[in-house]
């Protein structure tokens, strides 16, 4: 091996183990002690992120700083402006209580089954539709579970665009997965060990097919590529994964969608769930500075989609 070569390996052994995204933007860190420091932060991350603990403790920090503040200013004798740092700690640790007995522990009031939506069209469908960040803890019942499982059989035998095999294998176990909570049932995307491009198109089409027939009967769903961990998913799998022949390219989370969200997840939803205006993704030209006239036809057909 060319020492040049065994150099780079040594330099980048720090990132060994991290995901492609995260790789991706570690390598833009130009320092390469901030580049170290930064890919020990994320591992730390990803530790407290697959014990399921992360989407309850972010608040904590800023819990701490609120009360570290309010005792300065108290200190300083700034007595109204420390009393009022105290006040929003104190309810911030409150909604942090609440969060961790109501979702993580599940101490909460039942919760009734989500409506149908078999008079929306597909267009309102997909304007409806979005990622469910929080699931209740009960299993689908036996006629969602069936209905599901007919979509799923329907969508993976429909003519692909490219030859290589795709499915859909069911689990109905509490993944480590991330963001999502108290999610209990997933399908799991596989395809050949091979990389395969139409094999991933193919997986997109068809998933989003189900995860449409899945809004229309009511159920919350979560599309989760780098947030899913695959070392669980496989020892869930058992014999219905071959790691020499299978590779896994995304899970969904299917349930029915709960209203006890933990705050980190309401604001993340907040920020997450907004879709840009078609002026701010399509454009005319290829140096993408003047935004395509979507009021103009034929382009304002489009404008539901």
């Amino acid at each position: 091996m060319p020492k040049n070569q065994s150099n780079t390996q040594k330099s980048d052994e720090f990132m060994q183990g991290l995901g492609a995204n995260e790789r991706a933007l570690l390598e833009r860190i130009p320092v390469l002690f901030l580049r170290k420091l930064a890919a020990a932060m994320v591992r730390a991350k990803m530790r407290v992120q697959f014990t399921g603990w992360l989407q309850y403790m972010l608040p904590v920090p800023l819990i701490l700083v609120l009360f570290i503040t309010a005792g300065m200013t108290r200190l300083l004798g700034v007595m109204q402006v420390g009393n009022g740092f105290a006040f929003f700690g104190t309810l911030l640790l409150m909604v942090f209580i609440f969060d961790i007995f109501t979702v993580k522990f599940r101490q909460r009031l039942p919760e009734g089954l989500p409506k149908r939506n078999d008079d929306l069209g597909i267009f309102d469908l997909m304007r409806a539709r979005r990622s469910c960040r929080s699931f209740q803890t009960r299993k689908l019942t036996p006629d969602d579970y069936k209905e599901l499982m007919e979509y799923v059989q329907l969508h993976s035998e429909l003519a692909m665009i490219g030859k290589a095999p795709v499915r859909f294998e069911y689990i109905a176990a509490p993944l480590t997965v991330w963001p999502t909570v108290n999610a209990s049932e997933f399908l799991v995307a596989i395809v050949p060990n091979e990389y395969n491009r139409l094999a991933v198109i193919d997986v997109g089409r068809s998933l989003q097919k189900i995860v449409m027939d899945a809004t229309r009967m009511g159920l919350g769903t979560c599309w989760i590529g780098p947030g899913a961990d695959h070392v669980s998913i496989k020892q869930h799998l058992g014999d219905h994964f071959n790691p020499e022949e299978d590779h896994i390219i995304c899970v969904c989370a299917v349930g029915y969608k709960s209203a006890y969200i933990p705050l980190f997840l309401r604001i993340f939803n907040s920020q997450m769930s907004r879709r840009l205006p078609l002026s701010s993704l399509f454009f005319t030209g290829s140096d993408f500075k003047e935004p395509l006239n979507v009021d103009a036809y034929p382009f304002n057909r489009f404008g539901r989609n």
